[in-house]
């Protein structure tokens, strides 16, 4: 990200529906993955969240990403702050 992009904010969400017979607590995770990457993780974790949802109930998840979130530490041990389109954002539950 250039300098004057690093206050940027990027927000993803996602709706999840307790759809089984009892209440119950979900962990909502968000993954990164940097596209074409050398000597990086398939996936690393950015975010988590726990909810609690009861029977049929819908809840929307909310996380706000920011330039720290498109980093990595380059050959040199130095982080390097990346573009957020060379990364995939997934959301898992």
């Amino acid at each position: 990200m250039h300098k004057k992009s690093k206050k940027r904010k990027i927000k993803a969400s996602v709706t999840i529906k307790n759809v089984g017979e009892f209440d119950g607590k979900e962990v909502v995770r968000l993954f990164k993955s940097e596209k074409n990457a050398v000597n990086q993780p398939i996936k690393s974790l950015v975010r988590f969240k726990k909810i609690h949802l009861k029977q049929n109930e819908e809840q929307t998840v909310e996380f706000i990403l920011t330039a720290e979130d498109f980093t990595h530490i380059n050959e040199k041990g130095e982080k390097e702050y990346l573009s957020s389109d060379r990364f995939e954002i997934f959301i898992e539950e």
